[in-house]
């Protein structure tokens, strides 16, 4: 019987040093995740900092600024054509436009400056 309530002592006492290895681990594991997110971001911070300092970005928004001014101006001259019948009658009805992926050098530029600090930027 003394043997047996030994095994059951050794068990539990090994049961309860797994249990605490186990929490160890959770612990570390969460503790890593949260390095490897926070590191994650400070990569994609350091990407911001490089494209918003290097221009093009807001060269491509100044260009966007530039196609809304156009668009609102041909909006005026077609809401007045409209307003005498001299369009069709549906003429605003807005047409489905498919993705380009236009983003797509944009996308392939930021990935690679994420491990490559020399990456070129799309014009």
């Amino acid at each position: 019987m003394d043997e047996c309530e030994r095994a059951l002592a050794q068990a539990r006492s090994a049961l309860d040093q797994a249990i605490l290895m186990r929490d160890a681990l959770d612990g570390q594991q969460r503790a890593t995740e949260a390095a490897v997110a926070s590191a994650q971001r400070s990569v994609r911070d350091a990407v911001s900092r490089v494209v918003q300092a290097e221009g093009n970005a807001n060269m491509v928004l100044a260009q966007y600024v530039e196609a809304r001014r156009e668009v609102a101006r041909l909006l005026e001259i077609l809401s007045f054509l409209s307003s005498r019948n001299c369009l069709a009658a549906y003429w605003n009805s807005l047409p489905y436009f498919p993705p380009t992926a236009a983003d797509t050098r944009w996308r392939a530029a930021l990935a690679e400056l994420e491990s490559d600090a020399k990456a070129i930027l799309p014009e």
